[in-house]
């Protein structure tokens, strides 16, 4: 049997996850779909819409059984394993807005003041930790870290999120 060889590129269906959540569409068995803006992707099984289905992922159980190097100390599992955020500085997004994003943690550089954050520091690491898709598992809860110190709010419906609350008592030192 002759083997051809094709040069090629493939392209994959990329969109915002805002846009992917209001289009919602159906992906043909196989078909990635990535959200664009967060960097996370959903695989078709040509039944399910897009807000249905769950975002893939890797395990850091599976990274160390094949390929994290036991005995290098930037990547063991003894170690930290550094995790990318993305700069969305100058938004502040409803609950719903993670929640359709799928469970999980999104780690985001945030500017306080848009986020209503009183803190005396410019911008700050925010954690939004989504329990579940929706709110059988609770509503998302949000951790502000910066200089300033630690701040926690929770998500009082799917629209609204309550106060800020500092949660730590002094200045964190870097």
């Amino acid at each position: 049997m002759a083997t051809l060889t094709v040069d090629a590129r493939l392209q994959q269906r990329c969109d915002t996850l805002v846009n992917w959540s209001a289009k919602n569409p159906i992906l043909l068995v196989g078909e990635i779909g990535i959200a664009s803006d967060v960097g996370m992707i959903k695989v078709g099984n040509g039944l399910s819409t897009w807000n249905s289905l769950a975002y893939i992922g890797i395990t850091t159980d599976y990274l160390n059984a094949n390929y994290l190097r036991k005995n290098d100390r930037a990547v063991s599992a003894n170690y930290a394993i550094r995790f990318d955020q993305s700069d969305t500085r100058d938004s502040n997004e409803s609950p719903q807005f993670y929640m359709t994003s799928g469970r999980g943690r999104v780690l985001e550089f945030k500017h306080n003041a848009v986020m209503g954050i009183p803190a005396s520091q410019l911008y700050s690491q925010v954690c939004t930790i989504v329990p579940w898709q929706d709110t059988s598992g609770g509503y998302p809860v949000q951790i502000s870290i910066s200089t300033s110190g630690i701040f926690k709010r929770n998500a009082i419906s799917e629209t609204e999120w309550a106060t800020w609350v500092q949660v730590s008592e002094s200045e964190i030192t870097t």
